[in-house]
């Protein structure tokens, strides 16, 4: 979020993360955040209720994080993400909000890219980037944002400015 005053000086960045069952990821995930070449001031893990232990390893996890990391746990599953987004996004206390599924790998530039292109366009009020989809054999080709879409992408991409 942009509170319209540019960024003359250091804005605070809450990283939100919905997880269900994601214990198989979530120590990758949050490697690829500590990671980061700008780290974010705190990073929010929202677990839906898991059954596999995923709220217990990210506690493990925070006790050596580089940066504060806290769990919210549900009692009840939400049946989706946007619940446990929200609880997040209203748990944070930042000027920029950064979102990441629990399955996803960032590359080190990723936030303070991200946060540059906000602090230079006051015009710009979010940032996403492409992705690719991998496995353990690799990339999946024909993963990118531009590639599955469509026009939405397509309305989004052509600002006509430096910021696509």
């Amino acid at each position: 979020m942009l509170d319209g005053m540019g960024c003359n000086k250091r804005k605070l960045v809450s990283m939100i993360i919905p997880t269900y069952n994601g214990a198989r990821f979530i120590r990758e995930t949050l490697g690829s955040v500590f990671g980061q070449t700008r780290l974010p001031d705190h990073v929010i893990v929202v677990d839906d209720a898991s059954s596999d232990g995923t709220a217990d390893l990210v506690d493990q996890i925070a006790r050596e994080a580089p940066i504060p990391l806290t769990v919210i746990r549900l009692r009840k599953n939400s049946g989706g993400p946007a619940t446990p987004l929200n609880i997040g996004i209203d748990a944070a206390q930042a000027d920029f909000i950064v979102l990441l599924d629990h399955d996803d790998v960032i590359l080190p530039k990723n936030l303070a890219l991200k946060e540059q292109t906000l602090c230079e366009n006051d015009d710009v009020d979010f940032v996403f980037g492409d992705y690719e989809s991998f496995s353990h054999e690799g990339p999946i080709p024909r993963s990118r944002a531009a590639d599955v879409g469509g026009d939405a992408y397509a309305l989004i991409s052509e600002s006509g400015g430096p910021v696509y």
